[in-house]
């Protein structure tokens, strides 16, 4: 269990540890549901098909032990469903699979419901208290994992729908830039005539397939997953790049002057960079 990971693999452990561990014949798992209210099914033992339809979805309104457990976050204990007064709250479906013995723990965390853990017994038994506390020792135990798993799950789903966007952002952003980048080189071919013009032209372009790698790294950052992709690593020359960005931002000013120190192999290199002219030695 605390290596699990997957909510449902570790919904079928808790329930066959009930039954086996725990010596219950019967075992239902729900998962709380407190926006709506609600207990959800997650996984069963011993019981039949027609009792699982009935319990698929209970709200915390109903009129079982289980919602009951729900509300009030307190363990309930049937020892002998036939010493009931009439009128008493039932185990209903337990009642109807035959069942004599009902444990009905709440699954908690820091105080927040996670689950209902129902546990039932062929006939009448009395639980003492070390039996109660130990079920509500494993039942805080069981709570934890489940949570854990339902976090998981929750996180990959976020992390799902995130690569889904990166994707569709970078699907989107292809049909805009290849309309700028036909016009920008049919101004540039034919039109563009004014050494300006020309120039702004050649930063459109530049720019344009600068967003086109961008767009280029969200498809690759969703690739690199474990699993489906190798990242292979490789020394580069940032001094090349840090130039071009260096040139992009001087001629964006009239008011600053930029000095960019290159390290070489051999001396240090000075590029001395004003508005709107390229650079020098």
């Amino acid at each position: 269990m605390i290596r699990g990971l997957d909510l449902r693999e570790i919904a079928a452990v808790v329930v066959e540890q009930c039954v086996r561990s725990l010596t219950a014949d019967a075992a239902v798992l729900w998962l709380a549901d407190l926006a709506r209210r609600e207990l959800c099914l997650l996984a069963d033992r011993g019981i039949t098909p027609e009792v699982v339809d009935r319990l698929r979805v209970v709200s915390f309104d109903a009129c079982l032990l289980a919602a009951l457990a729900a509300r009030t976050r307190r363990m309930q204990v049937i020892e002998d469903v036939r010493a009931l007064a009439s009128g008493d709250l039932l185990p209903d479906a337990y009642e109807y699979q035959g069942m004599h013995a009902v444990l009905v723990v709440p699954l908690t965390v820091q105080g927040q419901l996670v689950g209902v853990l129902s546990h039932g017994f062929c006939k009448p038994r009395h639980f003492s208290i070390a039996e109660q506390e130990f079920n509500m020792t494993a039942a805080g135990m069981f709570a934890i994992t489940i949570q854990n798993a339902r976090l998981y799950a929750e996180v990959r789903q976020t992390l799902q729908l995130h690569e889904e966007f990166m994707a569709a952002a970078a699907h989107e952003l292809r049909t805009p830039l290849t309309v700028i980048k036909g016009k920008s080189q049919r101004a540039l071919r034919n039109d563009a005539r004014d050494t300006g013009i020309r120039a702004t032209f050649a930063t459109i372009l530049r720019e344009a397939d600068r967003m086109g790698d961008l767009a280029d790294d969200l498809l690759i950052v969703q690739r690199l997953r474990p699993g489906h992709a190798t990242l292979h690593c490789a020394r580069f020359d940032l001094g090349p790049f840090v130039r071009s960005v260096v040139d992009e931002t001087a001629q964006t000013t009239t008011e600053r002057r930029f000095q960019l120190h290159v390290p070489d192999r051999t001396a240090s290199q000075t590029f001395t960079y004003d508005h709107m002219r390229s650079p020098s030695c």
